[in-house]
Formats: structure tokens, C-alpha cells, sequence
């Protein structure tokens, strides 16, 4: 680790040396001891540098676990981005049996990383699930009315959107928001 300000070094070794030295010349003190007072400042002193060097290492550990956070976040919400994409060429293909199933994992994948975006993504989630019991219903025969120009454009809304929360993300400084 690299040490942070080298004055701090500088103005400890002064007093380690300095202190011990001078009261040896002028308070007539044995050399011994005037090692031994030297040996505790220093400790002292190397104590203090030690607790501003770790409160240091603390702000940057947060800041590379903050970075982490949005880095991972960007990567689950690209597979969302991927998902949508299967989900609107299977409703093309009229396999709405993969369709149902990657829904399912999109919803998913929303779910369990909207704790940083909970606004932006409700909506979706909600529309989302509506979807799956659309789908469904209509797999089983109960729903005739499932219109899939209308789910293509909500997915491209929910894609459009998840690919905003991914270039702020991507955009994003440390220091404009926690993670």
C-alpha cells in the first residue's frame, strides 16, 4: 500500500528523533532513557499513521464495492436487455411456450435487482406479470383476446428503459450516487 503523505512520515520521525534528543541534551537525561521515550513516540506516533492510513484504505475499499455494485448491476440488467430480445422473437415465432418461460426469468431478473431502481422497474415488473398471466390464459385456451403487437411494444418500453438505468450506470461517478 502506498503511503498517503509522506509529511506525515517526515514530522513523525522529526518528533521520534527530535523529542528523545533534545530532552537527553537539555534535561540531563540518561541515554537509555532517552531511547525508551524515543522507542514510544515513535509507537505512538506509528499507531496514529496506522489509523489514518486504514480510515483511508476504508473510503477506497467502498468506493471499489460501490464501483463493483454498479459494474454487476449493469451486467444483470444487459442479461434483462438480452431476455427481452428471445421473449419478442419467440412471440414471432409463435412459440409461446419459451416465451411464457423467459418471461418468467425476466421477471425474475427484475425482481431481484430493483432494489436500487424500484420506480423505473415497479411499472415494469407489474406489466410483466400481467403478461405471464396473459400468455398463460391463452396457452390454456381461456384467453383468445392475447394481442402480441401489444406485449412486443411493452417489452420495447421496459427495454428502452432498462437501457437507461444501463448507460447511467455505465456514465456514473462514484461520487454522484451509492451503491
Amino acid at each position: 500500500m502506498k503511503f498517503k503523505n509522506k509529511w506525515y512520515f517526515i514530522i513523525g520521525f522529526v518528533f521520534t528523533i527530535g523529542i528523545p534528543l533534545l530532552m537527553w541534551y537539555y534535561l540531563d537525561i540518561r541515554r537509555l532513557e532517552a531511547v525508551s521515550l524515543g522507542g514510544t513516540i515513535a509507537t505512538i506516533i506509528g499507531l496514529i499513521i496506522a489509523i489514518y492510513q486504514i480510515s483511508g484504505t476504508k473510503a477506497d475499499v467502498n468506493k471499489a464495492i460501490n464501483e463493483i455494485g454498479r459494474i454487476t448491476l449493469a451486467a444483470e440488467l444487459s442479461k434483462a436487455d438480452g431476455i427481452i430480445k428471445e421473449i419478442q422473437d419467440c412471440l414471432s415465432n409463435n412459440t409461446d411456450c419459451c416465451a411464457l418461460k423467459r418471461l418468467k426469468d425476466l421477471k425474475e431478473l427484475l425482481i431481484f435487482n430493483s432494489k436500487l431502481y424500484e420506480n423505473q422497474l415497479k411499472n415494469h415488473i407489474f406489466k410483466t406479470t400481467t403478461i405471464i398471466n396473459r400468455l398463460d390464459a391463452h396457452m390454456v385456451g381461456k384467453n383468445n383476446m392475447f394481442d402480441k403487437i401489444d406485449v412486443k411494444e411493452n417489452l420495447e418500453k421496459t427495454r428502452t428503459d432498462i437501457l437507461k438505468i444501463i448507460t447511467d450506470l455505465k456514465t456514473e461517478t462514484n461520487d454522484t450516487k451509492k451503491i
